[in-house]
């Protein structure tokens, strides 16, 4: 049978939230009885993978990670600070200029 789910429903958010991409507003996020509502993404030990993943051979780390809030029209400044801060999140601000590995 397959899965389905309206949109709009914050599906992502809440996958982001778990994965420590970004802190709740409010409420914790519980790993069994671990809190880690303020672990960072490194300590979780979790990994999400997309239905339909994207990462474009001709585009650097950086390009990949900065491309959905280009797409967004959001501002260079803002778009460098949070490709900065999510590449220290997971551990790759030395790969933000490579391509990506075949």
């Amino acid at each position: 049978m397959p899965c389905w789910a309206p949109r709009a429903v914050g599906k992502t958010t809440l996958l982001n939230i778990i994965s420590g991409l970004l802190i709740p507003s409010q409420g914790r996020v519980l790993f069994g009885d671990r809190d880690v509502t303020h672990a960072p993404t490194t300590a979780r030990n979790i990994a999400q993978v997309f239905q339909f993943p994207v990462v474009y051979d001709t585009m650097s780390v950086y390009d990949n990670l900065a491309f959905p809030s280009r797409n967004r029209g959001m501002q260079a400044d803002r778009i460098q600070a949070r490709v900065a801060q999510i590449a220290r999140m997971i551990g790759m601000e030395d790969a933000l200029h490579r391509k990506r590995a075949a």
